[in-house]
């Protein structure tokens, strides 16, 4: 289970005991963030990507990620993340004249590079997690606007990134989709994330698949557990968050209305 020492609202600073599945993950704001304990790894739309203890990462707003965060043997999983937010950067590109210059077409999941500008960054962010003393939204807001313009110094290329604030392009719905199915967000993340509103999303989706997105991904992801439970000889509760659903109970009462029995019996009944 995931122990947070301190949260801020921008400045987030976790320490980890065990090995943790966090699920499915909307990822709203870009969020900078240094990993100080542990390893980490992220499914992203792109793929995989592994992480260690002292890497520095960039995850870019607007995708859908899975995290699982592993501890070193007999100590703790821990990691810094500050978000830079819309306003912050809104605020910042009226001030400072930033803008997108081109569309920015590289990957949503950056690896930075240790540089020493960073890393004073984030050692000087200690007082704010080592200390019971909230800081102030003022204070915090500095130190968001500190990391963006040392970001901009050590890969000026990201002002493409940061500053683009259109929303998602319309995008082919039917392979999004199939990728991320299993992904337990509300149809309304699906919408944007494709460049629809919710309405023209439904009327869409209705059209590519014949079934409204709800029945879709229901039996979508229940026919994906069946394959897990089936293929892989994994347990009903190794696989029911991995296919998308957050409760198990829902899990298998909606397992055995779709194929007759309950996923524990898979295994006995196809052997």
């Amino acid at each position: 289970m995931e122990k947070p020492t301190v949260q801020r609202s921008q400045i987030v600073h976790y320490c980890y005991s065990a090995t943790n599945k966090e699920g499915e993950h909307f990822i709203a704001e870009h969020a900078l963030s240094y990993l100080l304990a542990g390893s980490q790894e992220f499914y992203a739309d792109d793929g995989k990507h592994l992480f260690k203890a002292g890497d520095i990462r960039l995850f870019a707003k607007d995708q859908l990620g899975r995290f699982v965060k592993i501890p070193p043997n007999g100590e703790q999983f821990v990691v810094i993340t500050v978000r830079l937010d819309r306003d912050t950067l809104l605020s910042m590109s009226a001030e400072l004249q930033f803008s997108s210059k081109a569309t920015y077409n590289g990957s949503r999941v950056l690896q930075l590079p240790r540089a020493p500008l960073l890393l004073n960054f984030f050692q000087s962010l200690k007082p704010y997690y080592e200390t019971m003393q909230p800081a102030s939204n003022a204070l915090q807001n500095m130190k968001i606007r500190e990391a963006i313009m040392i970001l901009l110094e050590v890969q000026p290329s990201l002002q493409n990134l940061l500053f683009d604030f259109r929303s998602p392009r319309k995008m082919d719905l039917e392979p999004f989709m199939q990728r991320n199915y299993r992904y337990n967000v509300n149809i309304d993340r699906f919408a944007y994330l494709t460049g629809r509103s919710l309405a023209t999303f439904k009327r869409d989706f209705q059209k590519a698949f014949g079934m409204p997105p709800h029945a879709w991904l229901m039996q979508q992801r229940l026919h994906k557990a069946h394959e897990m439970l089936l293929s892989q000889g994994l347990s009903a509760w190794d696989v029911f968050e991995d296919v998308g659903f957050k409760d198990y109970t829902h899990f298998s009462f909606a397992f055995k209305k779709a194929f007759g029995y309950p996923p524990s019996a898979v295994k006995t009944l196809h052997s």
